[in-house]
């Protein structure tokens, strides 16, 4: 029970450390990923030998049997490297059962099921290092494996996933491209890993599916994908991620309570972030525009914030919010969206406060609509509601719709809110050193529990 307890108050810690560190990244400039001496991974050329016969590592003794360089240490893995396998069978290189360190790395592998595998390695012995897998089912799959590292590696046309974790906990999934898959980076129960720098575009279904696991996701691109980014069943922040000309959504929560999202940019999506039966969820610093939707939310969203958000230029409304419950909307600049800067239709004791309303619903009467029953629409503790570019300065604001309600404070300046900007704009070596400290005595201390 003490070690249960211990363990939900270190992922606690350890998540506020990583949000420490989200808040200081500039959303521009993804951070490289790097190894533990804090020098930065390199790319190596991969200088590829002719085709060869798939590769079947089932003990620590294949590795010597098999003639591969390294000795099995943390300091000299063993080393699967320069090897072009194209191959009908099922795996082209698969590694089981083994305890050893190793390393696969600048390979080139075609197989009929998975090009890599790896399943059931000791705790941290496994890297898979800038690797092209193409044309299988999964281009790599590990499963049962825990901390394990996965890194620049290029998977393209495969026709289930460009890259499957399941069951790998406390992994690192850093600087990967998933191009022309069906679905394109998948991460299942993968407790406490970092999935960061991602590049996932072209995918049929999703981008990148973060499934029934508490994650770090940061700097991660989804481009041109069926769907963006997808929680599902899990507990996530995630940071500083672009998602843009997707078919259906950007950002997408279903089932995900208790998660963050910030610092995020939706573009060109049917809708930029959806969200669907997450309960206290944190919703911001995210830009949503010309989507369709800004941000879709419906059933079962209940207790959420949605602050300091822009949501501006779609071509419906700039936040959507369908039987929500007990929820925040403040401080966001809803700009020029073609139907209204905020709906609201069967949504139940919501405040709306401190947003900025500008040029929404062009021609109309208001540019919000509620039909539901006790929202808000202003801060009760201050008395002060929106700012509406069209109101006269008079009386009080009308918000179209069954409700019947109106801003009963309207502001006649439009309200500065806080951002992160001006924190970020701080020199990175004065919080990135602390944090490291941090994380270094927090995992420390696990160690020796």
């Amino acid at each position: 029970m003490t070690k249960c307890l211990y363990s939900i108050k270190f992922r606690n810690n350890l998540a506020l450390a990583f949000l420490f560190l989200l808040l200081i990244l500039e959303i521009n400039n993804p951070i490289p990923f790097q190894i533990a001496s804090g020098s930065t991974i390199p790319l190596q050329p991969i200088f590829l030998l002719s085709s060869q016969e798939p590769i079947n590592i089932t003990s620590d003794q294949d590795f010597i049997d098999l003639g591969f360089p390294g000795n099995g240490t943390e300091e000299d893995p063993y080393r699967i490297e320069n090897h072009t396998i194209i191959t009908d069978e099922r795996n082209g290189i698969s590694v089981f059962n083994t305890s050893k360190h190793f390393i696969i790395q600048h390979c080139q592998v075609t197989a009929s099921s998975y090009g890599i595998y790896i399943e059931e390695v000791g705790e941290k012995t496994a890297t898979v290092f800038n690797n092209t897998c193409t044309n299988c089912f999964d281009g790599i799959r590990i499963i049962f494996s825990y901390n394990l590292t996965v890194v620049a590696n290029i998977c393209k046309n495969n026709s289930r996933y460009g890259i499957q974790l399941d069951t790998c906990l406390f992994s690192i999934v850093a600087n990967n491209t998933c191009e022309s898959n069906n679905n394109g980076l998948c991460v299942i129960t993968c407790l406490e890993s970092v999935v960061t720098n991602n590049t996932c575009f072209n995918n049929t279904l999703v981008g990148l599916i973060i499934w029934n696991t508490d994650a770090f996701a940061s700097n991660n691109t989804c481009f041109s994908n069926g769907y963006g980014i997808e929680f599902r069943l899990a507990y996530v922040t995630l940071s500083h991620s672009n998602c843009f000309n997707n078919t259906y959504y950007g950002i997408s929560l279903k089932g995900s309570s208790y998660s963050t999202i910030v610092n995020n940019s939706c573009k060109d999506n049917g809708y930029g972030i959806y969200h669907k039966d997450s309960f206290h969820t944190l919703v911001a610093n995210n830009t949503c525009i010309e989507n369709d939707y800004g941000m879709f939310y419906t059933i079962g969203s209940w207790y959420d914030t949605i602050i300091n958000n822009t949501c501006a230029n779609n071509t419906m409304d700039g936040i959507y919010l369908e039987h929500v419950k007990y929820s925040e909307v403040k401080n966001n600049l809803l700009y020029n969206n073609s139907n209204y800067g905020l709906y609201l239709t069967d949504t139940i004791d919501t405040v709306i406060a401190s947003n900025i309303f500008v040029d929404n619903n062009i021609g109309g009467t208001s540019q919000a609509y509620d039909d539901g029953v006790y929202n808000v629409w202003f801060d009760q503790s201050i008395n002060e509601g929106n700012y509406w570019s069209d109101w006269d300065g008079t009386g009080t604001y009308p918000i179209d719709g069954n409700a019947n309600v109106n801003d009963p404070f309207p502001l006649y300046e439009s309200p500065g809110f806080p951002t992160i900007d001006e924190f970020l704009a701080l020199p990175l070596f004065l919080f990135i050193f602390p944090l490291a400290l941090i994380v270094r005595k927090l995992w420390s201390s696990r160690k020796k529990h």
